[in-house]
């Protein structure tokens, strides 16, 4: 177990040593987070069932600009980015996720697709982006909901992992992702057709 965390603070999730070990500035205790520091979320990698039936189930063209804002480990827009051709955008405050991020991608051949930027989700400029993807907790979703409306009326579907957004259900379709480690079991697709 994670000296970052312990099973209990975690509601029982298994924790990836590792991954938590590349941000070893977390703090102790989940959801005793570091909120003052600009930090919306803690880090906990989106499951791996999950990202393989999101990437199934999703069809992208080598023109789109897929955004994860809070990307962590980059393992969602870099799977996004391997399979489709298109280009990627990582938002996240962690340098070192960061990092590992870029390393990731050198990995896998698509540092010519994706970039990573050290930046605050909700000073980012959303002008691009044609397919918005996020693992973040209930009430941040509720805080982006002035800056995700907009981008549903351009066309842009957007994606949330676990939690859905109050409110949109009638945007909203859930994809169910059996996950054996008992993480989030899904995640969910928002858009509004030119006619709504």
């Amino acid at each position: 177990m994670s000296e970052y965390i312990s099973e209990a603070d975690n509601d029982g999730i298994p924790v990836d040593d590792e991954l938590y070990a590349a941000a070893p500035t977390r703090k102790k205790k989940l959801f005793g987070f570091a909120w003052n520091e600009g930090y919306v979320a803690p880090f906990r990698p989106t499951p791996d069932i999950v990202v393989e039936t999101f990437i199934s189930n999703t069809q992208l063209q080598p023109h789109d600009v897929f955004v994860d804002l809070g990307c962590g480990d980059g393992r969602v827009v870099n799977a996004v980015c391997a399979k489709y051709g298109c280009k990627g955008i990582g938002v996240d405050l962690d340098v070192a996720l960061l990092e590992q991020c870029k390393t990731n991608a050198e990995a896998q051949n698509i540092s010519h697709l994706v970039s990573f930027q050290q930046q605050d989700l909700f000073q980012f400029d959303f002008t691009q982006t044609s397919f918005l993807f996020m693992y973040l907790l209930p009430e941040t979703l509720e805080k982006l909901k002035p800056t995700l409306l907009p981008l549903l009326h351009r066309g842009v579907p957007v994606v949330t992992v676990a939690w859905a957004i109050s409110g949109w259900d009638h945007w909203s379709h859930f994809c169910s992702a059996a996950d054996p480690s008992g993480g989030p079991a899904g995640y969910y697709t928002y858009s509004i057709s030119q006619d709504q």
